[in-house]
C-alpha cells in the first residue's frame, strides 16, 4: 500500500499546480535579488567611465599649462593667456587624440592655476578640479 503512494498512475502526468507556484515563487525571488544589483553595477560602470575620461585628460591639460607661457608661439597662439588660460578639449584633442568628445573643460573655473574638467555619461556629470586631480565630484561644476 505504501509503495503506492510514491509511484503515479499511469493517467496522473505532469507538475501539480503547488509545483508549480513553487518554482513561479523562487523565479520572482531570485528576480528580486538580482535586479537591483544590476541597477547598481550599470550605475558604478557609467560612475567610472566618466571618471576614466577626466584621468585620460589631466595629462594634457598639465602638458597645456606647462606649454602656454604666454607667447604667440605657445600652446594656443595667444600672448595674453598663460598656465590653464584659454584651454579648451579642441586643445587638449591636438595633444591627445584618444579624449572623447563628451569631456569639457569648465570655463569660468579655468585660470591661470586651475582648470575644472567635466563629462557626461548616460545623463550622470562628473567633474575634477585640477591640477593634481585627486577627487571627482558628481555635478558639472567642480564644486
Amino acid at each position: 500500500m505504501v509503495a503506492g503512494w510514491f509511484t503515479r498512475r499511469q493517467y496522473e502526468s505532469g507538475v501539480t499546480l503547488v509545483e508549480l507556484l513553487v518554482v513561479i515563487l523562487v523565479i520572482g525571488i531570485l528576480i528580486a535579488v538580482a535586479v537591483p544589483s544590476y541597477k547598481s553595477i550599470r550605475t558604478r560602470a557609467i560612475d567610472n567611465s566618466a571618471k576614466a575620461i577626466i584621468r585620460t585628460a589631466v595629462p594634457a591639460a598639465n602638458a597645456y599649462g606647462l606649454d602656454n607661457i604666454g607667447t604667440a608661439t605657445d600652446a594656443d597662439s595667444n600672448a595674453a593667456t598663460t598656465g590653464f588660460q584659454g584651454m579648451t578639449t579642441a586643445f587638449l584633442v591636438k595633444i591627445n587624440k584618444g579624449i572623447p568628445s563628451t569631456l569639457t573643460v569648465y570655463a569660468t573655473k579655468t585660470t591661470t592655476t586651475a582648470y575644472c574638467l567635466t563629462t557626461t555619461q548616460s545623463s550622470r556629470a562628473w567633474s575634477a578640479l585640477g591640477p593634481g586631480v585627486s577627487s571627482f565630484k558628481n555635478n558639472a561644476t567642480c564644486t
